[in-house]
């Protein structure tokens, strides 16, 4: 079994994911509420009281792979980043489907009794991945995340196509409230980057955690930048302007792995990130 992630709405429910094989138990009590899987290995998302008394369950099957990850609840919504291959079928009160063969990461959303409101098409790979994505008040998207090979997104007017110059590179794009791509900042080494994760700010700077291992250089609003990679993981904490532009970068690294792992940010604007070194 794989999670995908719990997160918590406004009214204390709690909604977690998860991928399974065989039989799940979906709540507290012994086979009272019970989830049978044949062959395949669904994603599932479900809902529990404050107090942990199930609700309901939903899940995402297809006949190839499906797994996905837990965005956000916002504006009483609930967004979730699905890879899957071959059509996708979702089983909750109101069955739905979409025939879609190929390889897709999609966002889709859904209300808080587990309806789905849209699917977005964002692109047609499983080397792109997210480790956020943040909705914003005029709709669009703040994502981050990390891919291999070649990526197609659409734009308002075309498609942009991006290729990775290493094993994974590191990226930072906006998406407006229809899904086309707006903007996307490349982080490249020879090696492999990630963006860890990333924070925005009341006046809309975009904070990020990220890690490398191989010497990168990046071009800043203040100069290059230039991070060596010291030891088998190095990092990287900075900020970019709401354009996309790197308006800084402080490094971090030691003779052996290091990771930031997390950003936060107190009322008056304090940043504060963890990590280890």
């Amino acid at each position: 079994d794989l999670t995908g992630g719990a997160l918590i709405d406004d009214q204390g429910s709690i909604y977690y994911t998860a991928n399974y094989r065989d039989t799940i138990d979906l709540d507290p009590g012994p086979g009272v509420n019970m989830a049978f899987v044949a062959e395949d290995e669904p994603f599932v998302l479900n809902k529990y009281t404050q107090q942990g008394e199930y609700q309901w369950s939903g899940q995402f099957t297809s006949p190839g792979d499906t797994y996905g990850y837990l965005g956000e609840i916002k504006d009483n919504r609930i967004l979730i980043l699905m890879y899957y291959t071959d059509s996708l079928f979702y089983h909750h009160d109101t069955p739905w489907m979409i025939i879609n063969p190929g390889k897709h990461l999609a966002l889709i959303t859904l209300t808080l009794d587990g309806q789905i409101i849209s699917h977005h098409h964002l692109a047609n790979s499983h080397t792109l991945y997210f480790s956020d994505f943040v909705s914003q008040r005029d709709g669009s998207f703040i994502a981050a995340g990390g891919y291999s090979g070649s990526v197609t997104f659409n734009t308002a007017d075309s498609t942009k196509t991006i290729t990775s110059g290493g094993k994974y590179d590191a990226y930072v794009c906006r998406f407006n409230e229809d899904l086309e791509l707006e903007w996307l900042t490349l982080l490249s080494s020879t090696g492999d980057d990630y963006i860890e994760q990333i924070h925005i700010s009341q006046d809309h700077s975009i904070y990020y955690a990220m890690i490398h291992d191989s010497t990168i250089l990046l071009q800043t609003n203040r100069g290059a930048v230039e991070s060596p990679a010291a030891g088998q993981d190095n990092c990287i904490f900075g900020w970019m302007k709401s354009d996309g532009s790197i308006e800084t970068a402080y490094l971090f690294g030691g003779d052996l792995g290091d990771q930031l792992r997390n950003i936060a940010a107190d009322e008056e604007g304090n940043m504060y990130i963890n990590g280890y070194f």
